[in-house]
């Protein structure tokens, strides 16, 4: 990847690629005529509104066509732009304090909203283009500038040693208001390529049935995505345009860069770790793909045109191979300067060399390896952080307080008695930080040198020392997720559904979220954890939202439980919602154990989804067996959905949904035991669900099964597969037709199969499946949905403990049926009563949850893994069409 490099001032020759595609969102296909004409025709109306010819624009960078357009438009026309993150209330305030800006962009949909902040023209420097903040987290009002130059040289010098053409399509869910972001639109845009806005995270299926569709050949990463990818075996079989994947933004630790590389240089795709800064506009450095994978854990060689050195504490340059000092860049691209005023910006260009603050040495094969930092930075979650900055703001908010830390952890020491109880949240919430990358110590002195300068050398020492951050209160969304999924350490890239939560999990979080009085986003569980994060730091509405959006999934769930206690406690027939519950568990085994099946993580699949389950099923066992009567063998070995004899007295044959559903995830989970099964399945989700679907529907007519009695035959566990594996479908049916098929599937089994079912039990499978497929929802008071997500939460407790509830109740009423209690009588009071248990039910479970978690984790560990055994040569991987 190696050519001659050549300043690029891509903004200035939008028009010369004509009717190539330049950006694709969603529908929407801009080509670069197109784009060049929008830029002008916002400019020029831009002009119009805001009554001066170089304005200062402060644009929200939101991964939005318009916003892209109002960039390039200001760039035609040499207006300097602050570039932002949308929504940061708190850093907008500053920046709008300290410079000014003339207009305030912000992209709302499909349009632009302009502000005209201030009428009073700024001086600014002829050569200056674009402003960034040094970090995009600290709210700090001091940019990065860069020219024109700077812009121009770096991008000629990225498209030259990745040898980009218009051939090349890129795509990007990465903010481009952060310099790596930008960097990649700009160079895309250079070429004349094609670049494709995503709207989901790269765990998410739409990413990558996205990239698929574009030919996407360039795919841009920061480490943490490079780690799971590698994890979870990612090959070219998930992307088979891929040319190259480009990592920047921290450091990829080595045994998973050579093993990533391994990969490429296997498959013949190139693995390009990059270093930069924003004040280098922002690539400094790249490793040459031809590099050994000894070296691949070096930031490589600088950019063409650029000059990489290292000097020592004396300035003297270090030339010998593996001495430390601090590394230097001199090129084009070093920034004019930084800007913490309006008057900063009349400034001319100011620096000839970047001092970077990290300590490097050189390599044998002569490139470089950072291998410490010296200036005051951290870099949690890939984002820089100033220390200096944070002390800063302790001491606005009246604290004395010093900090250190690590990537992983920010200390911060407060000297005398604590004053402000609420600092470690507030510094999470600040930062954007998770609970426990924040710990707050007191000391009654800070050390100190000798001259008297903070001894910031035994603070990190103390850091270092310091014991993990507690878990936090239960009212924190984090602690929440630990307890929720069962982990003590919560990888924040990763979603909820990357974690292989259950369904009652999911309702727990999803609980939590919506008591929250914010909009819960759909989807959550798709979201990489980090994002959601931001949930608890966005300023929460005064009124909140008037209403909320449930999805008929839960209705219908709810729906199913009533009429299994309507049908119980009643001398009506209402059967039907226990089958119902088996076409859900399908379906939430596709939405929150494919990934982990994909991986070949059987035995974690079946322990999370029905192991806390038979925890309370073999309790209610024993004190069935030991305190009323004998239990049948049959439903201690999980058969007891064939005793068609029950025991009416105990009620234990309701309690055949839990042998079926067992059954049910046994037979779910072992096809993917085959590696070349898990590879197929993982590419084509739902064709494999179409294949099981067909597989028990013959089974229907060749092994007997038409000729059970109806309500026993959807008991059977085939006829109990076919429901899951009609589930399963629901949950992979994402295109329009596939819908449209999949609705006329299910009315030719409801047809040939269960025709002659109760007509509730219809009505549920169809209605319910139909519901769920095309994700109806409805629109409820904040206080109902609460209810009913919390409802919701209950039903599979409701259905263990209804039994136990109903007896007593007919107990009272002398026994079923009794005509001296009306069935509303004998209704509400089972229904009012298993809710009550099954609420103190799960608060126990919740208590218990960290043992029962050790517990399934152990059993989990006491068999070997196929995952663990097989992740290096699987292709399937969690970032493939196996997330949703």
């Amino acid at each position: 990847m190696t050519g001659a490099r050549r300043e690029l001032c891509f903004w200035t020759e939008l028009e010369s690629f004509g009717a190539k595609t330049a950006l694709v969102h969603g529908a929407e296909r801009i080509t670069y005529q197109d784009l060049a004409r929008r830029a002008d025709n916002w400019a020029t109306e831009t002009k119009r509104s805001v009554g001066m010819e170089r304005p200062l624009v402060l644009l929200e960078a939101s991964n939005q066509p318009m916003a892209i357009v109002a960039y390039l438009g200001a760039l035609r026309q040499n207006w300097p732009v602050i570039l932002t993150e949308p929504g940061r209330a708190a850093f907008l305030a500053g920046v709008r304090q300290a410079f000014e800006p003339n207009l305030i962009v912000r992209c709302n949909g499909r349009d632009l909203e302009k502000e005209v902040a201030c009428t009073r023209p700024v001086e600014m420097s002829p050569e200056l283009r674009i402003l960034l903040s040094t970090s995009g987290t600290t709210g700090s009002a001091k940019l990065v500038r860069l020219s024109e130059k700077n812009i121009s040289s770096n991008t000629g010098a990225i498209v030259s040693y990745l040898s980009l053409t218009a051939e090349d399509t890129g795509i990007s869910s990465l903010p481009w208001f952060y310099s790596y972001g930008m960097s990649v639109l700009n160079t895309q845009l250079a070429v004349g390529g094609t670049f494709v806005l995503a709207d989901h995270p790269t765990t998410a299926t739409e990413f990558w049935e996205l990239a698929r569709q574009w030919r996407v050949s360039v795919l841009p990463l920061v480490p943490l995505q490079v780690e799971l990818l590698e994890k979870s075996g990612f090959s070219r079989d998930q992307l088979p345009s891929l040319r190259m994947v480009l990592q920047v933004r921290g450091k990829v630790p080595k045994n998973v860069a050579r093993a990533f590389k391994t990969v490429s240089d296997r498959e013949g795709w190139d693995f390009v770790p990059m270093y930069g800064q924003t004040e280098a506009s922002p690539r400094i450095s790249y490793v040459p793909v031809d590099a050994s994978l000894d070296d691949i854990d070096t930031i490589g060689q600088a950019i063409p045109g650029g000059e990489l050195t290292i000097v020592d504490e004396d300035r003297n340059t270090i030339s010998q191979a593996g001495i430390p000092g601090e590394l230097v860049y001199r090129g084009p691209n070093v920034m004019m300067g930084y800007a913490t005023t309006r008057d900063d910006l009349r400034n001319a260009h100011q620096l000839s060399a970047l001092n970077t603050g990290d300590i490097a040495e050189l390599t044998a094969s002569g490139l470089f390896r950072i291998v410490g930092r010296k200036s005051r930075f951290i870099k949690p979650n890939g984002l820089r952080l100033n220390l200096d900055e944070i002390e800063a703001y302790l001491r606005r908010n009246q604290v004395t307080g010093y900090c250190s830390g690590t990537d992983d952890l920010l200390a911060v020491f407060v000297v005398g008695i604590p004053i402000m109880g609420s600092l470690e949240t507030d510094l999470k919430e600040k930062f954007k930080l998770g609970t426990n990358q924040v710990k707050v110590s007191y000391l009654d002195q800070v050390p100190t040198l000798p001259s008297g300068k903070v001894d910031y050398r035994s603070l990190r020492e103390m850091a270092a020392a310091q014991p993990a951050a507690p878990a936090g209160k239960s009212d924190d969304l984090l602690s929440v997720l630990r307890q929720a999924l069962g982990v003590e350490h919560i990888d924040l890239s990763q979603s909820f559904s990357d974690y292989g939560g259950d369904s009652l999990a999911y309702l727990e979080v999803e609980l939590f979220l919506s008591n929250s009085g914010r909009d819960v986003p759909e989807g959550w569980e798709r979201i990489p954890i980090r994002d959601l994060l931001r949930l608890e730091n966005d300023e929460r509405p005064a009124d909140g939202p008037t209403t909320r959006v449930v999805p008929m999934e839960l209705l219908f769930r709810i729906a199913a439980i009533v009429a299994i206690l309507a049908n119980h406690s009643t001398r009506f027939y209402l059967g039907g919602g226990a089958y119902f519950l088996l076409v859900l568990s399908g379906y939430s085994i596709a939405r929150f154990q494919s990934a982990s099946l994909f991986k070949g993580e059987v035995l974690r699949v079946a322990l999370r989804s029905v192991g806390k389950v038979l925890i309370w099923y073999y309790l209610i066992l024993i004190f069935v067996h030991f305190t009323w009567t004998p239990v049948k063998a049959d439903w201690w070995f999980l058969l007891g959905n064939y005793d068609e004899t029950g025991n009416e007295r105990t009620k234990i044959n309701f309690y055949w949904y839990i042998s079926a559903l067992v059954q049910v995830v046994v037979l779910a989970c072992i096809p993917f035991l085959i590696p070349k099964v898990r590879k197929w399945a993982s590419g084509s989700p739902l064709a494999g669900g179409a294949v099981i679907l067909i597989s028990a529907s013959l089974a229907f007519e060749y092994a007997g099964v038409m000729d059970v009695e109806a309500a026993h035959r959807l008991r059977h566990t085939i006829g109990a597969f076919q429901l899951a594996a009609l589930g399963w479908c629901l949950f992979f049916a994402t295109t329009k037709d596939s819908k449209i098929v999949l609705s006329f599937v299910v009315v030719a089994l409801l047809a040939t199969h269960w025709h002659d079912a109760a007509p509730l039990a219809l009505m549920f499978i169809s209605i319910g499946s139909i519901g769920i497929l095309f994700g109806f929802k409805v629109h409820l008071k904040p206080v109902v949905a609460s209810a009913t997500t919390y409802l919701a939460s209950l039903t599979l407790f409701i259905y263990l403990f209804h039994p136990f509830v109903l007896a007593v109740v007919q107990r009272f009423g002398q026994g079923p049926p009794d005509e001296r209690w009306s069935n509303t009588s004998m209704f509400v009071a089972t229904l009012l009563g298993s809710v009550m248990i099954a609420g103190s039910a799960q608060l126990v479970t919740q208590k218990l949850e960290p043992v029962l978690n050790r517990l399934l984790r152990y059993l989990g560990s006491a068999s070997p893994s196929v995952g663990k055994r097989e992740r290096k040569t699987e292709r399937a991987t969690s970032f493939g069409p196996n997330s949703r």
